[in-house]
């Protein structure tokens, strides 16, 4: 925002075909669609503090991302109020080459455009 502060993320998975199909089947055209109409609130993305993330496993990571069912976990820096890093699902499947899968909760979105495709 104005004030350089983070207001949400923008996944892959939350800004997607079907997502944006969804949106423009509640009467929306494409050109009216808004960051804000596919973001991840900050309040909603779980976050480690940096100084904790050393004492956790790769595979405790992929646990607590399945557990909160979140494709993402910030690392902050709770001292200086910052954003150290992203740690992604996908970036750690990607990089151990298997498979991590993380079932998400359903948005309101998803639910109508499944029922009304």
């Amino acid at each position: 925002d104005q004030a350089q502060i983070v207001c949400g993320l923008i996944t892959e998975a939350g800004l997607n075909e079907q997502a944006i199909m969804g949106k423009i089947s509640q009467g929306r055209t494409r050109d009216e669609l808004q960051v804000r109409d596919f973001w991840l609130p900050i309040n909603k993305v779980m976050a480690i503090d940096y100084k904790d993330l050393s004492r956790y496993s790769v595979g405790r990571i992929i646990d607590l991302l399945r557990e909160e069912r979140q494709p993402l976990m910030l690392v902050v820096d709770r001292d200086d109020h910052l954003v150290r890093g992203i740690l992604s699902a996908s970036e750690i499947a990607r990089r151990l080459h298997r498979a991590v899968e993380i079932e998400m909760d359903s948005s309101f979105s998803d639910i109508f455009d499944a029922v009304m495709h």
